[in-house]
């Protein structure tokens, strides 16, 4: 998998040094489209996962509490 994206890549800043892939002024969209033609092969973007930010939202919620207790505990 690696291996593919780079040798991509080096594919890629040959075509573009040659003048065979013109990338400024122009879409994405289109770029992508050529880029499948002339054989790249396509990588999409690993999705963000969900979990880490509820973990995080519950540790925060936690850490209130006990920031809530303990001010409780000083006052009382």
């Amino acid at each position: 998998m690696e291996l593919l994206k780079l040798e991509n890549n080096v594919r890629f800043i040959l075509a573009v040094v040659k003048g065979e892939i013109i990338v400024s002024n122009r879409k994405r969209a289109d770029l992508y489209v050529e880029l499948e033609t002339k054989g790249f092969t396509p990588f999409p973007k690993k999705a963000k996962a969900v979990e880490p930010e509820v973990a995080a939202a519950t540790d925060d919620t936690e850490e209130t509490e006990v920031q809530k207790e303990n001010e409780r505990q000083s006052k009382g």
